[in-house]
């Protein structure tokens, strides 16, 4: 995370740039901050969607979205993360993603 973090900063304009340049190093800088968000989910999200899903009754639905989007806020990012998650669920209580399920 360091290094994404570094990559971040050496990549932020200085504003010496021309506009174009300037808009080239944000979105680069974006692309860094996105994965550095991503990490830092597959870090800390784990743990908490157990902590959910311990406080759940059986048969209620935990809406991952709605618990995790402050963290992740991309959709996209969300649904490789339960993928993820999905692949090491050994890892979990039992549970299960509804084919409709909103990330």
């Amino acid at each position: 995370m360091q290094n994404k973090w570094a990559h971040v900063l050496t990549t932020w304009p200085d504003g010496t740039e021309d506009p174009d340049e300037i808009a080239a190093k944000l979105d680069q800088a974006n692309q860094y901050l996105d994965k550095l968000v991503y990490d830092a989910g597959l870090l800390t999200i784990p743990r908490r969607l157990n902590e959910h899903l311990a406080q759940l009754s059986v048969g209620q639905a935990l809406d991952f979205a709605a618990a995790f989007e402050d963290e992740m806020p991309k959709a996209e990012q969300r649904a490789d993360l339960l993928s993820y998650l999905e692949r090491i669920r050994c890892w979990f209580r039992a549970w299960w993603i509804a084919p409709t399920a909103e990330f």
